[in-house]
């Protein structure tokens, strides 16, 4: 967890979308404005000296044509003046005949080819202000410049007038309107490097789209793969800083993910685990203490926390026998709880034929061997009372706890503990070889007590265990009680030294006192 806590506060390399695209933007159009800026520089330069010439050619021209027509028209007024003059002294000075009549008319007709001459040049020169457009000053008035249109196309153009003033003479300048083709080229200019601009700025879109799709189609892949149920899938996508969190973001989900499906599974199986445990326990719970004149039987069973296959029972056979059992069974969960059934079977359908134990407990060990895996055993103690003669035979299978005998004479316990090794532990010679079997005779008040290893090795929560000694003085302080007595104190001493904590082991107790 603290792994993977660092893993998510760590810094992710790479940059950012938005600093990639800026980046790769920014660079574009630098590149671009700066070839842009250089075109138009140079050629706004030579559009400007370009439009400047031109201007100034079309203005001399204009301006020319202009005075050459008013120098022309001021020549034909004059003539036109003279010849009006000769007609009226020829009519005053001579008198009229053939001859001068003939003079007259050619006179006329010079003037009506001069008059009809200026109308020519003042209809080629001729200007008109258009009207709607204002008048622009400039130098204080001095300068003035009128929008106009001249001659019978209507050509567009300024008249500059310049009018100092203190009766100088006024001076007319025609300058053109009409847009060049360098400005044309200029516009063009202007409009490619605006198009150029949108083109590249596209494109360096379209670039860094690219670096995102690409590595999001390949995490969307990767999500098709992990929907299949594959969730050791690794996500491939690499790119910007945002693609490579969303796809650590993905790895951990699966991660998280699959912990959880094995969990999931894990508590599946314990849960059925738990379950068949239970209904295994339930079929391990011995029948109820028997009850034989003479004789006070009980049993105590408390369940621990976790699984576990330690069981007692009690044993009755046709001869009117009666046997007490408490086994230990190695190792813990659904396998130790399997173990411990198949051996209380075992047990049970051959003790209970009340034949000689020895061979009875031989049969057993070599049943149990040839099922259980290597290493792995079940502990018994077992006491086979004669109720006629109030004689227990005794056979301890490797059992850790002793059986414990209270002597309501003395009023102290003897530990009885025959040799023995542990069911399926060996697969036969050595157990037969090992197993003893040991006498004892009840008086009176006596008790005895089979325990299973859980009472000695009950914790308190600092750790400390109750202790086999402890057992064996709680058996000597109330052994002479009546056996229910009895187990009730010894279960509110046990659940004292526990404090209410979950027990670590099952808890298996019987005990018999003669009455």
């Amino acid at each position: 967890m603290a792994k993977r806590a660092r893993e998510n506060e760590a810094p992710q390399g790479g940059m950012t979308l938005s600093m990639r695209f800026t980046l790769l933007m920014s660079l574009a159009l630098a590149v671009v404005m700066s070839l842009a800026g250089a075109a138009l520089y140079t050629t706004s330069a030579k559009v400007t000296e370009t439009l400047q010439d031109r201007t100034l050619l079309d203005a001399v021209r204009l301006t020319g044509a202009n005075q050459t027509v008013a120098t022309e028209l001021k020549q034909l007024a004059t003539e036109r003046e003279l010849l009006l003059s000769l007609d009226k002294r020829l009519q005053t000075e001579f008198p009229p005949n053939e001859e001068f009549s003939r003079l007259r008319n050619e006179l006329k007709a010079m003037w009506d080819e001069r008059q009809a001459k200026a109308g020519e040049l003042e209809h080629a020169i001729s200007w008109k202000q258009i009207e709607g457009r204002g008048v622009l000053e400039y130098d204080g008035g001095k300068v003035k410049r009128f929008p106009i249109e001249v001659g019978p196309a209507k050509e567009p153009a300024y008249l500059l007038r310049y009018a100092p003033g203190l009766k100088l003479p006024v001076f007319d300048l025609l300058a053109p309107m009409s847009t060049s083709d360098s400005e044309r080229g200029l516009l063009g200019l202007i409009i490619g490097i605006t198009v150029v601009v949108i083109a590249v700025g596209a494109l360096v879109s379209v670039f860094v789209a690219s670096q995102v799709s690409g590595p999001i189609e390949a995490i969307a892949q990767d999500l098709r793969q992990i929907s299949t149920g594959d969730l050791s899938h690794k996500t491939r996508a690499r790119g910007v800083r945002e693609v490579n969190v969303l796809a650590r973001s993905i790895d951990r989900m699966t991660a998280d993910l699959s912990a959880a499906q094995e969990a999931e599974l894990a508590l599946s199986v314990r849960e059925r685990e738990v379950a068949l445990a239970a209904e295994v326990r339930e079929s391990l719970a011995p029948n109820a203490a028997p009850a034989l004149e003479g004789y006070d039987f009980g049993a105590l069973a408390l369940s621990a926390a976790g699984l576990g296959g330690d069981f007692h029972d009690f044993i009755a056979a046709p001869s009117g026998q009666v046997g007490l059992l408490v086994c230990d069974v190695s190792g813990r969960g659904l396998p130790g709880t399997l173990i411990g059934a198949t051996a209380r079977a075992y047990l049970r359908a051959e003790l209970s034929r009340g034949e000689d134990l020895r061979a009875s407990l031989a049969l057993v060990n070599r049943e149990l061997a040839r099922d259980v895996r290597r290493g792995m055993y079940v502990s018994a103690l077992y006491a086979l009372l004669d109720p006629e003669s109030s004689t227990l035979r005794i056979a301890c299978a490797g059992h850790k706890l002793p059986l414990v005998h209270f002597s309501a004479a003395t009023g102290k316990v003897a530990l009885v503990q025959p040799e023995g090794i542990a069911l399926g532990f060996d697969k036969g010679p050595v157990f037969e070889s090992r197993l003893e079997i040991a006498e004892l005779v009840l008086a009176p008040g006596d008790r005895i007590v089979i325990l299973n290893s859980g009472p000695a090795v009950l914790k308190t929560a600092e750790g400390q265990e109750f202790g086999e000694k402890h057992v064996y003085a709680q058996v000597q302080r109330h052994g002479a009680r009546a056996s229910e007595d009895f187990l009730d104190r010894l279960r509110s001493v046990l659940e004292s030294h526990a404090n209410g904590g979950p027990l670590e082991r099952e808890i298996a107790v019987v005990t018999l006192r003669r009455t």
